[in-house]
């Protein structure tokens, strides 16, 4: 049973350790700009581009209680009826995870 707990333990340690993907790089995202191209097809397509410097994520409100979150900045989205509606973008950070490990 010693070796099956030592296992255990040691896989918890390496768990617990600094994630090698982070970064220290905390800046938030600055010079947000928001492209949209209606098509002209009448199908309610609309396709956006957002870029910001420093932004990992976007996160899209279609102004008709419709929210989504891409990485890429880039989606097109198609609205059900036709309208005037007032989309927002933010754009988002990488948020390095905190852990805090308490040891009995």
């Amino acid at each position: 049973m010693k070796p099956f707990f030592s296992s255990i333990l040691y896989f918890l340690l390496l768990s617990c350790g600094k994630d090698k993907n982070t970064s220290d790089n905390n800046t938030p995202p600055t010079n947000l700009t928001v492209n949209a191209v209606v098509s002209t097809d009448n199908s309610g397509n609309v396709a956006f581009t957002a870029s910001a410097t420093n932004a990992v994520t976007y996160d899209f409100d279609y102004g008709n209680g419709i929210f989504q979150t891409v990485a890429s900045g880039v989606v097109t989205y198609k609205y059900p009826a036709s309208g005037t509606y007032t989309v927002n973008v933010i754009a988002k950070m990488r948020v390095v995870r905190q852990s805090r490990n308490q040891y009995r």
